[in-house]
């Protein structure tokens, strides 16, 4: 080890430093965290101590929740020529996947799949109801 001074003060900043994050070859210290809705203080929320959705996993849950609701259109479509019935259990199903997604960014697609959704239940549980003879 040399006795250079700039060693000693380089050996002493790096003691005194934080313990490095991220990659070891990144050529800059990366940012850590950027100030988000959930880090703000409750009076500049109006007292609302909720939450956000927008972190953590819920987005993206929420996006595969409004393509599950479209994967689930034909199987409703089929169940109302074939067994209605089963449509009544299917189209809730999809329905439940589209009130899920409306907190994705993609709302409007999935309030037009929840609108679908139960039109297809109502008219499987038309085509029961028909069917039954009631």
């Amino acid at each position: 080890m040399t006795n250079h001074p700039q060693d000693a003060e380089a050996a002493a900043a790096n003691e005194e430093s934080s313990p490095r994050r991220g990659s070891p070859f990144a050529e800059q210290q990366p940012v850590v965290f950027a100030k988000t809705r959930g880090n703000t203080d409750a009076n500049t929320r109006g007292g609302d101590s909720s939450p956000p959705l927008d972190v953590g996993v819920l987005p993206a849950t929420a996006l595969g929740a409004v393509a599950a609701s479209i994967a689930v259109i034909p199987f409703a479509a089929a169940c109302y020529w074939l067994f209605p019935g089963g449509g009544m259990l299917v189209a809730p199903l999809g329905a439940l996947l589209a009130a899920m997604g409306t907190v994705s960014p993609r709302t409007k697609t999935s309030i037009v799949m929840l609108l679908l959704h139960l039109g297809l239940f109502a008219a499987c549980f038309q085509q029961t109801v028909m069917a039954a003879g009631i």
